[in-house]
């Protein structure tokens, strides 16, 4: 797989969100990324008391504190990401409890501060800043938890687990959303591990392992597509039964036949 800049932004479609205008080195670009893009992956619209007006003074600070980790000349280690990451969400969390009296969970704190990083990868000038990003998380959200993770890497590390009785079970975690602190930092911990240890598909060209930041943007891709045609065979209009005046059109019977085909051998292929 390839890791390079243009082809994960190309993969996130970046050109089409015209993200590629704003420059990753203005506090105000990255003001109006949190504002237009990595903000709405919080979910707003399921939080109590989420409002512009009452948020603005947070995606403010959190511009400066981006614009100032991209800019400042310091060499971060795993540990020193690590602990940059928690503190912003915490501050969001924080920010959310005093400013707007709702009780943030981790989880979504994590899915903006993620995000952000995520398009900010799709800036201007993010060339200059790669060595940034290197020990960036996964954002944790449907996809990526409760596909890929829950799926492949979980069952992957209840296999390898040297004492059984510590087996992880799918059931005892929750929504992404609904993550605490802990059970966050041991998922993407366990992330790390299965990208380093485990056979995979995941790797560069040279066969090294890409990084978590990386991964998400093809497991993401993946994850979708497969969504997408879980229930494709239980479309009405394919079924067998369907009403037969629907296939007197010439191009919806073509259609139709066609479809079906693939259908078949996507089950196969699953």
């Amino acid at each position: 797989m390839k890791s390079d800049i243009t082809t994960l932004r190309n993969i996130f479609d970046a050109q089409s969100l015209k993200i590629d205008e704003l420059d990753i080195e203005s506090e105000e670009d990255i003001l109006t990324t949190i504002k237009k893009f990595s903000s709405q992956d919080l979910v707003p619209r399921t939080i109590k008391g989420h409002n512009k007006e009452a948020l603005t003074k947070l995606y403010e600070y959190l511009a400066r504190e981006y614009c100032s980790y991209f800019k400042e000349d310091k060499e971060y280690t795993l540990g020193d990401f690590d602990n940059w990451h928690y503190k912003m969400c915490l501050e969001v969390q924080t920010y959310y409890k005093k400013q707007i009296s709702v009780e943030l969970q981790y989880g979504k704190a994590q899915k903006i501060i993620n995000m952000t990083f995520k398009y900010c990868f799709c800036l201007k000038n993010a060339e200059k800043y790669i060595n940034k990003f290197q020990f960036c998380h996964m954002p944790l959200d449907s996809y990526t938890l409760d596909g890929w993770f829950k799926q492949d890497v979980l069952s992957w590390k209840n296999k390898n687990l040297e004492n059984k009785s510590d087996k992880l079970l799918k059931t005892k975690i929750p929504a992404w959303s609904n993550l605490t602190d802990v059970t966050y930092g041991e998922i993407q911990n366990i992330i790390r591990e299965y990208l380093q240890k485990a056979r995979h598909i995941y790797k560069d060209e040279k066969r090294a392992s890409l990084t978590s930041f990386q991964t998400e943007f093809y497991v993401w891709a993946e994850q979708r597509w497969l969504r997408s045609i879980k229930d494709l065979d239980k479309q009405d209009i394919l079924k067998d039964n369907f009403p037969h005046y629907s296939h007197e059109n010439i191009y919806n019977k073509t259609t139709i036949k066609l479809f079906r085909k693939i259908i078949k051998s996507i089950k196969k292929f699953k």
